[in-house]
């Protein structure tokens, strides 16, 4: 079954890759972790038919700055895809289909492509780690809630954290 969801196009708007001097090759243990940032933005079409929703995805590595540093390399990318949708989803199926399954589908590329850059690199090839989308989704999901709800917002914002311990009772 062919899925709902289909990648038409894609393109690199940005690509950059460097070396990083506190990576020690040969270390494999106590290495020190740097940061993995990623962003993605939809953007849905006004008009349904013929034109495709863009999805773009921007990733970065920013290995640690010490050594033994865990990435080779520092990497920054963004990648913008173009995918159209069969059926009659909802709202709320295109904005989840296009973060998970449209994320998912560019970062494979963004992998491949990272892999096969950095093999002929000083360090070899490197293959980026794997990312749940669905972690991010879940977050961007909560923090639109929190801008589309004013009083959600102000009740997040000043809500006071208390003990696990302690439960709330009705009286």
């Amino acid at each position: 079954m062919i899925a709902a969801l289909q990648l038409n196009n894609f393109f690199t708007e940005s690509f950059s890759i460097g070396t990083n001097s506190y990576y020690v090759p040969g270390v494999t243990e106590d290495r020190v972790a740097g940061k993995i940032n990623s962003s993605l933005e939809i953007a849905i079409p006004e008009k349904e038919g013929k034109y495709p929703y863009r999805v773009s995805l921007t990733v970065s590595i920013e290995p640690a700055q010490e050594k033994p540093a865990l990435d080779p390399y520092a990497i920054k990318f963004k990648i913008i895809g173009f995918f159209t949708l069969s059926g009659n989803p909802s709202s709320d199926q295109k904005e989840r289909m296009l973060n998970l399954n449209g994320g998912a589908m560019l970062y494979g590329i963004l992998r491949g492509f990272v892999a096969q850059t950095t093999g002929s690199a000083t360090f070899g090839k490197y293959i980026l780690p794997a990312i749940n989308f669905v972690d991010i989704y879940e977050k961007n999901a909560h923090q639109r809630a929190l801008e589309n709800e004013p009083e959600l917002k102000k009740k997040s914002s000043t809500r006071k954290r208390r003990s696990p311990n302690k439960r709330r009772v009705k009286s």
